[in-house]
């Protein structure tokens, strides 16, 4: 059997630590409260509260049903954790255009997403 020693525990439970906040802060970040995101990932809001103060772990497969629920990769709860590289995916622009997209209706988003991608493409041609 393996043993790890204090110093590894004492980074794993911090890099736990540090996903649970990632969790809250991006949940937060959506405007979604932890009953809504606990209801899109088949958990009570009591369930997703442990997991946002690190009282519980998450496991593999249920941080990747939240990273799809917040848009985001999986790898995104461990950048610049364990010699990852860290992110600059929520820069003050991203940051604002990411709460802005959570607060269109879901039925309107389509049609945003098409002329984005739209544009998108009309540059790359240029």
């Amino acid at each position: 059997m393996m043993h790890i020693d204090n110093d590894l525990k004492h980074e794993l439970a911090e890099h736990c630590q540090i996903i649970a906040a990632r969790i809250r802060d991006l949940r937060i970040r959506r405007g979604m409260s932890q009953s809504e995101l606990g209801k899109l990932i088949g958990l009570s809001f009591q369930q997703v509260q442990k997991y946002e103060k690190g009282r519980n772990r998450v496991s593999a497969d249920r941080l990747s049903l939240i990273a799809k629920v917040l848009g985001v990769s999986p790898a995104f709860f461990f950048e610049g954790l364990g010699g990852m590289p860290a992110s600059k995916a929520f820069d003050p622009d991203t940051e604002r255009l990411v709460r802005a997209w959570w607060a269109v209706p879901p039925a309107i988003r389509g049609g945003i997403l098409s002329t984005v991608v739209a544009v998108d493409a009309a540059l790359r041609d240029r």
